[in-house]
């Protein structure tokens, strides 16, 4: 795998008037589209926690009336889950684009077999390498609490399963936004993580990580204050911030659009992951519905 990724170009310079990514970029390009957009980011991100509720609920209810639970979370994690948090990611890209945000924008992973089925097919398949990450870990502790070892053990096997798997889920964090993106062509499953996998190279993955850490410590908190916060403000606030680390990590300028530099990047990439007849990053500078 690593020698398919590793194929992918690194991403271009941003365009002409555009910042390259940067954690501190990402949280300025994010709080101007959080700011410029607060009432669609709020109706996006409220009616999405509160369908996503509202499912987990009725699985639950099936759950138990059937007697076997977590049987459905497999299936709603493939078939629904990733189509609908990857319509409220996308919904942050369109707002760090300038462009116009609407709840339509919400179900935008649900407008047809594409982006559908890749949606559904990067789902399963970052949750498959996941998986593997956790073995090694998971065989440690196995191993640990066979021979009766100490609490070491099992901080080495903690470490074993998380190490990996931040890696891996930061590399192919954008893989969604890949796929549900109308600029990139909508690609394929394992085109879609291959662009990932090239806009994350460098160390950009870490600073994703830390991205990823500090937003979630912004969530936290707000969830502990009565929960308020987390509906008003953290939840728009983290679809903006990732929407604008995306659109900074596919060379395009925020606000603007893909320009040159992000045009170069696709024709970078195309012959990569699609062959030369794809189209997985076309669309150069055209604007969604």
């Amino acid at each position: 795998m690593s020698q398919a990724m590793s194929a992918v170009p690194p991403v271009p310079p941003p365009e002409q008037g555009a910042a390259a990514y940067s954690f501190g970029e990402a949280f300025s390009l994010g709080w101007r589209a959080f700011t410029a957009n607060y009432g669609p980011l709020l109706l996006v991100s409220f009616v999405g926690m509160v369908i996503s509720i509202g499912v987990s609920l009725a699985q639950n209810l099936i759950d138990r009336a059937i007697g076997v639970p977590g049987l459905l979370s497999l299936p709603i994690s493939l078939l629904f889950s990733a189509q609908l948090t990857a319509g409220m990611m996308y919904a942050g890209v369109r707002a760090a684009r300038g462009e116009r945000v609407g709840l339509e924008h919400l179900f935008r992973g649900f407008s047809g077999a594409r982006p559908y089925w890749p949606l559904a097919g990067v789902q399963g398949l970052v949750m498959l390498v996941m998986l593997v990450c956790m073995l090694p870990g998971l065989l440690v502790l196995a191993v640990s609490i066979g021979a009766g070892a100490g609490p070491g053990a099992a901080v080495a096997a903690l470490l074993l399963c998380m190490l990996p798997a931040m890696y891996f889920s930061s590399r192919f964090f954008m893989s969604a936004m890949v796929a549900v993106d109308e600029r990139g062509g909508l690609p394929g499953p394992i085109e879609a993580m291959r662009a990932s996998w090239g806009m994350t190279g460098e160390l950009r993955w870490l600073s994703l990580i830390g991205l990823g850490l500090v937003l979630g410590l912004i969530a936290l908190a707000s969830a502990l204050a009565l929960l308020l916060p987390l509906l008003f403000f953290a939840m728009p606030l983290i679809v903006a911030v990732w929407g604008a680390a995306y659109v900074l990590l596919a060379g395009e300028s925020g606000a603007v659009g893909a320009g040159a530099a992000g045009a170069a990047w696709a024709d970078a990439v195309l012959p990569v992951v699609r062959g030369a007849d794809g189209a997985v990053m076309r669309g150069r500078g055209s604007r969604g519905g």
